[in-house]
């Protein structure tokens, strides 16, 4: 162990990288060879400020990780002298104990996953650090498109031991998500795959399998097979059960209900009841649950509110239909899935206004998710109707093996039957049904609702709908035919955006009388062609959909450094903030958008170049 002697931490650090052989040869501009990673150029900068040595690796290591390797820690780049016996006395200094490669199914590297023991910090027994950031791909991903059978463990450790031991038999791989957190993009590589989850008996271990689970039979409508470690003892994993020497066949079959934990019962002797998590167990979530994308969220509640006969109701069966076949609204992409239509009021008029959109704006597509459901239910009675509504939907999600990710329920008022909207009690109990909906089926609840004798107070009602809602959406005629649906609340998204429409009138079939009957459908529609008086200073449309497609582009990591940096034929350029977009990358993410647009119908490709670049001009002139 290094003790401290009184001397300068800065030439402590030199010592000790000496000591290694890292001290560079010849000139290095004054940089060491970084003793974290093969550092054949040095790269490992050291200076010292106000009584601290500062290191800094240009290759990216971590501090951490180049003190660990000449047995520093951080308290060591002060120069503060510390005693023999204290020196002697200090913790243990984390060290590298195992390190997991994360490719992709064609076995290109990704990034490591380091254990450290102990943990760094004092964070606990071990910690674990990525080279390369989370990977958000399952470990082993190049062996399981090759497999047929994939055991699903808590951890890497568990699942390299499976994997080394010839424990599992052909045509089989052991596996595990990066995180604690399973993600359902994980589920896509383990589409034709017999899975079964090998469940750690302690609480943890059986939360993570749980949501890998519900995760992978929501969204394939496979069922994986559920088992135990032999070894029946608290903690016990996959690793403990091939150390004992058991075999594949003495795994002990479970079923979804143990997952579950048993009331008033210990089943760990951790007595903890909340997992904590360290700056270290967190990364940032990237995986969008955009269900109609930067609008609506899966899981969320939208309340949609405006007059009597302001079209909310067409705008709801509008909205749903582009989520159930998956095309974009006013220019947003939208992710397809089981969409359910409550129609606690109007079930005649909403069947025509369904039939319509089906048949004139969305081609006919009868094959796409959407099922409307002719009859209220009451949101006060949860044993009574929200509960058997929920298992039904889950029965729909068997028969068409998709989730759903949008219930619609219109409206509010006829859905509380005898409630007092303004009273808190009831207003909670609806929400409180909401809440279980949204939870148990992963789906967004969208209400339908009114407004108040003032319009401009917003929805009527008890606050605590408000409070609970994640996305408020203001309908409002606008007058000329023109109508338009604008944000007034957003939990996680900017605010603002407005989307115009008008009611295109559809004639659908003379009655017993021989009179023509008509319905409406939603045509979206220029801000240029809506009325002024009620734009109230928002994009044009199409402006919205030019931000969008930058938002996109960026978050992709298209932005680029300034032109000083770029080629003097790179000319053509969209500044947006810090970065700018090559305009080409842009067009091509403009134009497939327009298809909404009924004005681009069968339009030419030099209308399409037009559309941009008036848009373009538009936005840089606003």
């Amino acid at each position: 162990m290094y003790l401290h002697n009184g001397s300068r931490a800065f030439d402590r650090i030199k010592d000790a990288l000496r000591a290694e052989g890292c001290e560079p040869k010849g000139n290095a501009n004054g940089n060491w060879h970084c003793p974290a990673h093969d550092d054949r150029t040095p790269s490992l900068s050291i200076t010292s400020k106000d009584g601290q040595a500062l290191l800094h690796c240009h290759a990216g290591c971590e501090i951490e990780s180049v003190l660990g390797k000449v047995g520093f820690r951080k308290p060591d780049l002060f120069d503060k002298s510390l005693t023999q016996s204290a020196a002697t006395e200090r913790p243990p200094i984390p060290k590298e104990v195992a390190r997991y490669d994360y490719t992709d199914k064609h076995g290109e590297f990704l990034s490591a996953k380091i254990r450290w023991e102990p943990g760094r910090d004092g964070s606990g027994a071990k910690s674990f650090t990525w080279t390369d950031g989370n990977p958000k791909v399952l470990y082993e991903a190049a062996g399981i498109s090759e497999s047929e059978h994939v055991f699903i463990n808590e951890g890497e450790k568990a699942a390299d031991k499976l994997n080394r031991s010839d424990f599992l038999p052909k045509g089989s791989i052991a596996t595990c998500a990066p995180t604690t957190k399973w993600d359902d993009e994980f589920n896509k590589c383990l589409a034709g795959k017999l899975i079964t989850i090998v469940v750690d008996r302690d609480e943890p271990g059986k939360r993570q399998a749980k949501a890998a689970y519900d995760s992978i039979l929501r969204t394939s409508g496979i069922e994986p097979h559920l088992v135990h470690p032999k070894p029946n003892t608290t903690k016990a994993d996959a690793y403990d059960h091939v150390v004992e020497r058991y075999s594949v066949n003495d795994f002990v079959a479970i079923s979804r209900d143990d997952l579950e934990p048993k009331e008033r019962e210990v089943v760990s002797d951790d007595p903890r009841r909340f997992t904590f998590l360290g700056l270290d167990d967190l990364d940032y979530q990237l995986s969008s649950r955009g269900l109609i994308k930067g609008l609506i969220d899966r899981g969320s509640i939208t309340v949609a509110y405006g007059k009597s006969n302001s079209s909310k109701s067409f705008l709801a069966v509008d909205m749903g239909m582009h989520v159930a076949t998956g095309t974009p609204w006013h220019g947003r992409k939208t992710e397809r899935g089981l969409v359910v239509y409550v129609a606690s009021e109007g079930g005649r008029s909403l069947t025509n206004r369904v039939v319509a959109c089906r048949d004139r704006r969305l081609k006919g597509d009868s094959a796409s998710p959407f099922f409307l459901l002719p009859q209220p239910v009451n949101l006060l009675d949860q044993d009574g109707d929200v509960q058997p509504l929920v298992s039904e939907i889950r029965e729909l999600e068997s028969v068409t093996g998709q989730a759903a990710v949008l219930i619609i329920i219109d409206t509010l008022s006829q859905s509380m039957p005898g409630g007092d909207e303004n009273g808190p009690k009831d207003m909670s109990a609806v929400v409180d049904a909401v809440n279980r909906m949204r939870r148990e089926l992963d789906a967004a609840i969208f209400i339908v609702h009114h407004c108040g004798k003032d319009a401009t107070r917003g929805a009527r009602g008890h606050s605590s709908l408000r409070a609970a809602t994640d996305t408020e959406l203001e309908v409002s005629d606008l007058g000329g035919g023109a109508f338009q649906v604008r944000e007034t609340k957003q939990r996680d998204y900017a605010m603002g955006s407005a989307y115009p429409y008008r009611l295109e009138v559809v004639e659908i079939g003379e009655d017993k009388d021989g009179d023509m009957q008509t319905t409406c459908v939603v045509v979206p529609v220029d801000s240029d062609d809506a009325p002024r008086g009620n734009r109230r200073g928002k994009l044009r449309a199409r402006e919205q959909i030019l931000v969008q497609c930058m938002e996109e582009l960026l978050a992709e990591g298209r932005g680029i450094e300034p032109p000083t940096e770029l080629e003097s034929s790179e000319r053509h350029l969209i500044q947006t903030g810090q970065f700018v977009l090559r305009e080409e990358d842009v067009r091509k993410s403009f134009y497939p958008r327009l298809g909404d647009d009924p004005d681009m119908a069968d339009s030419k490709p030099d209308s399409f170049r037009k559309a941009f670049n008036r848009t373009r001009d538009a936005a840089q002139a606003s």
